[in-house]
């Protein structure tokens, strides 16, 4: 009976779904040509701005191709499609986090006993995965003794691995056959901009506002230089465009097959340096060096929307540039590594609950210091981080 009932009720709920979908289709259409207007309203002003101030810092130089408005376009239609999603997902958040502040401490459910403090909770957790682990390889020999004499359970233990196995491997076998029936439309075909996800157009188009928006301000502060005092000339950072050009190699096509990756990043890391070259060069010659900066910036800029990710300068633009390497995600998993195994340290040989935080505050400066030698702080910067971590 319960299974006729759901038999019934699937088409019930699927014809449900599909008349809600029917009425809130005009609406969805309605706000769908909302946000494209004003995503070209937006992008328009980013290119108007642009096409304003960038010809009379680079005589001569052709007009944009038609294929920047459209990334612009398509970038802000992105983002305002996934904004308000964010927004509810930060709410959300938020409100968690507010009502985690009824949940019961650890002195309610261990009477008038002090609560650990939570680095105390880390080094236990990590203590019982240890032990855990420890007893798990200890006993490894006597699982692989009673396997002759109790193979059923061993297989009954193994039957989910080597399901997933299974179903990897007629993936595998049946690939070349997808392949064949997805190229039948011919070798050109590609997907719409509509049947593209969000996330993914965002991540593609993004680097464009970024790097046309930074040359837009080294051209503004190259027409200013003339009228401002040496006191007050400004400089434009290109750290984000930094950033982007670091992953243009995986945003603007997807991620390249292996053989290709190390190519691309270090063509990557060499138009970075170039870039690092030409921002210190507003320290000698601001004029000059914002002009070359926002020529450089429009060149990466065109090409990345050429999909000419392997050719972001010229190679007369990189000769004699040493290749940037950027450590971010070892030096963070490095740090974060140290400090969780000097806290457990500190927990194994008794350490006190008043000098935890003091020495978290010394663990934290010593391992920024070790795996981010240029950012040494000062001595007040260390006052600063022990009276706040004293205050714990």
């Amino acid at each position: 009976m319960p299974f006729l009932v759901t038999m019934a009720a699937i088409p019930v709920l699927l014809i449900i779904f599909g008349v809600t979908a029917a009425a809130l289709d005009p609406l969805r259409r309605r706000i769908r040509a909302r946000r494209h207007q004003y995503a070209q309203r937006f992008s328009e002003r980013l290119l108007n701005d642009a096409r304003r101030v960038l010809p009379r810092v680079l005589p001569g130089r052709p007009e944009p191709t038609a294929n920047m408005p459209l990334c612009l376009v398509r970038w802000w239609d992105a983002f305002l499609a996934l904004t308000p999603g964010r927004l509810v997902m930060l709410l959300l958040i938020v409100l968690l986090v507010h009502g985690a502040v009824d949940l019961p401490t650890g002195a309610e459910s261990k009477g008038d006993a002090a609560p650990l403090d939570p680095f105390t909770h880390l080094a236990k957790g990590v203590w019982e995965a240890a032990s855990w682990t420890a007893g798990k390889l200890t006993n490894l020999p006597s699982v692989w003794a009673g396997i002759p004499e109790h193979p059923g359970s061993v297989i009954a233990l193994l039957s989910p691995f080597i399901t997933i196995l299974a179903i990897f491997a007629a993936v595998w076998l049946v690939s070349p056959g997808f392949t064949a029936f997805g190229r039948w439309d011919g070798p050109g075909v590609t997907r719409s901009a509509a049947s593209v996800p969000k996330q993914m157009i965002e991540r593609r188009y993004g680097p464009v506002v970024v790097l046309l928006s930074t040359a837009t301000c080294c051209g503004r502060a190259y027409l200013r230089a003339a009228e401002t005092p040496p006191l007050d000339m400004p400089q434009v950072s290109v750290r984000a465009c930094e950033r982007v050009v670091r992953r243009a190699w995986r945003t603007r096509h997807g991620k390249p097959r292996r053989h290709r990756r190390r190519e691309l990043k270090l063509h990557a890391a060499k138009v970075v340096g170039a870039l690092r070259l030409a921002e210190a060069e507003q320290d000698i010659d601001p004029g000059p060096a914002l002009q070359k900066l926002a020529g450089m910036l429009v060149t990466i800029t065109e090409r990345y929307v050429e999909g000419r990710i392997g050719e972001l300068l010229d190679e007369s633009d990189l000769s004699g540039i040493d290749p940037v390497t950027d450590h971010g995600m070892p030096r963070i998993v490095g740090a974060g590594s140290v400090v969780v195994l000097a806290m457990w340290g500190a927990h194994l040989l008794g350490f006190p609950e008043g000098v935890s935080g003091p020495f978290l505050g010394l663990v934290v400066t010593g391992a920024v210091a070790l795996f981010y030698r240029g950012s040494i702080p000062s001595p007040s910067d260390l006052l600063d981080i022990l009276r706040s971590a004293d205050r714990r």
